[in-house]
């Protein structure tokens, strides 16, 4: 990082210590502890964007933010502050979002909304043409699917998929699909295709054999997107029949890897697939698994957890270790109060407090509690347990 900026531009080396500290860096972190939260965010913000329209005078920039919808409060912020910069530099800001996401920049005059229908019936046809090749006998199969999913491309992905994991389809050595059997009136009629996407996902995760669905379902805990040594630790299977079972959830596209340093790190193919995946895995099971995450998280990054206190709040809340619930979202909050994100920060210490009005009296107040110059949790090395 400070190698890159010292490069584009020496008069950046004072924005260093904020985007430091966006890293988790202990010494920047530090330094900046005494500032006002308020001013410290807003220099972080600035730092950011002076770094993005300073490269931006080198060369034209693409910026692409998706998913806007499920955008945490602290960016979506920042973006705001972005988008009022963009006119006057050469930067091409592309987000996406759904309808519900609110937004103050529909009124500028550089600002261009797309809207995202459903496929026409040309465009559909094109993807299906795609997915399924133009091979004999296919066209009953292909209005079928295009009744069924109206335009959605995703879910004609998944349709596709869903009829070769039925042995309707196969693929031939061009890559291309065919049919295993012609396909009749009766046959077409007693498909089993679902009327929603999220029945199709559902479908096909039970059609799965029962080793890779149960490794499907733990990664559905962890999260849209996961790095293999998490994955490795809360599996708990030697290494070679998790790569086996990763791999077949791959082939399917569940999954897919992406190279990433250290080491590679796995993302569902579609937040829809982890949120069907999740679902279905039933309540006792999940609470252990993310009680295994969390642990896992702790032995893998003990110098670390800094930095994954909001990670370890998520797992332990929705685990039965309430105490250690309450513990990391006091200490995700404080983290949020120092980045004067309150709206989050709320967020974590309601879960809180409502969690702790669950624990025995004896366990509720632990020694030192509310005590104002008693250990404060953030610190590193801390160990501290205490509540206002």
């Amino acid at each position: 990082m400070t190698g890159k900026l010292l490069t584009l531009d020496r008069s950046l080396e004072e924005t260093l210590p904020y985007l430091l500290a966006l890293l988790g860096d202990a010494e920047s972190t530090a330094q900046l502890a005494p500032m006002d939260p308020p001013l410290r965010r807003r220099r972080t913000f600035e730092a950011i964007t002076r770094v993005l329209l300073r490269e931006s005078l080198n060369q034209p920039l693409l910026l692409l933010v998706e998913d806007l919808h499920w955008l945490d409060s602290e960016t979506d912020a920042w973006l705001h502050l972005l988008s009022e910069r963009v006119p006057t530099a050469s930067i091409l800001l592309l987000v996406n979002y759904r309808p519900e996401y609110q937004h103050a920049w529909g009124s500028r005059t550089y600002y261009t909304q797309l809207r995202l229908d459903p496929l026409g019936e040309a465009e559909a046809h094109d993807l299906l043409s795609v997915l399924l090749g133009d091979g004999p006998g296919l066209r009953p199969l292909t209005e079928l699917i295009l009744g069924k999913t109206e335009g959605n491309p995703f879910f004609m992905e998944e349709i596709v998929q869903s009829l070769v994991d039925q042995g309707v389809l196969r693929r031939d050595p061009a890559g291309g699909m065919q049919l295993a059997a012609p396909v009749t009136s009766s046959a077409l009629a007693a498909l089993q295709l679902p009327p929603t996407v999220r029945g199709v996902l559902a479908a096909r995760i039970d059609r799965l054999p029962a080793d890779v669905k149960t490794l499907l379902q733990t990664l559905a805990v962890l999260g849209k997107e996961f790095a293999w040594s998490l994955l490795a630790a809360v599996a708990n299977q030697p290494d070679e029949d998790v790569q086996r079972l990763l791999a077949h959830l791959q082939a399917e596209e569940f999954i897919y890897e992406h190279p990433a340093f250290p080491e590679p790190e796995y993302t569902f193919k579609h937040a829809l697939t982890q949120e069907v995946a999740y679902n279905s895995v039933l309540l006792e099971r999940r609470r252990v698994v993310h009680e295994r995450a969390a642990q896992a998280i702790e032995e893998l990054f003990p110098e670390r957890l800094l930095e994954h206190y909001n990670e370890l709040a998520h797992h332990y809340s929705r685990s039965s270790n309430t105490a250690k619930a309450v513990d990391y979202l006091h200490r995700a909050g404080q983290q949020a109060v120092e980045r004067s994100a309150y709206a989050e920060a709320s967020g974590h210490l309601t879960t809180a407090l409502d969690l702790l009005a669950t624990l025995p009296e004896n366990r509720a107040q632990p020694a030192g509690a509310g005590c104002a110059d008693g250990p404060r949790p953030g610190v590193e090395g801390d160990q501290g347990r205490w509540w206002p």
